[in-house]
C-alpha cells in the first residue's frame, strides 16, 4: 500500500522549469490566412504564457525569480518562411520567448 497524505499536509512546491533569460522556441504554421502575421504573433504570445505558467494575477509561475512588478515577457520573431503556388500558401514562423527583469 502506498503512502497516504493527511488532508492538512500541503504538497511540496513544484520546482521552477525556466530561469530569467532562458529562451524557448515557439513554432507556428498557418495555411492560406489573410491575417497571418497577426494570428501567428497572438498564438506565439498565448503559447509563451502557457509554457511559462501565467497565473490570474499576471505572474509567470514556472519562471524562477519572476516578479510581475519588475519583470516582463519578451517574444521575438526569429524566422518567417512562406511557400506555395496555385494550390495555396503555407506560412511558418519561429519565435523565441524569454523573461527579463528590470531595475525596480
Amino acid at each position: 500500500m502506498g503512502f497516504l497524505r493527511p488532508d492538512n499536509m500541503p504538497f511540496p512546491p513544484k520546482p521552477k522549469e525556466y530561469k530569467i533569460g532562458e529562451k524557448i522556441k515557439i513554432e507556428i504554421s498557418l495555411e492560406n490566412s489573410t491575417r497571418m502575421f497577426e494570428i501567428a504573433t497572438e498564438r506565439a504570445r498565448m503559447m509563451a504564457l502557457v509554457r511559462f505558467g501565467s497565473d490570474q494575477s499576471g505572474g509567470l509561475v514556472k519562471v524562477e525569480g519572476y516578479h510581475r512588478s519588475c519583470c516582463s515577457l519578451k517574444i521575438k520573431l526569429e524566422e518567417w518562411e512562406m511557400s506555395g503556388g496555385m494550390g495555396g500558401w503555407s506560412y511558418d514562423f519561429t519565435f523565441k520567448a524569454w523573461c527579463v527583469c528590470h531595475e525596480e
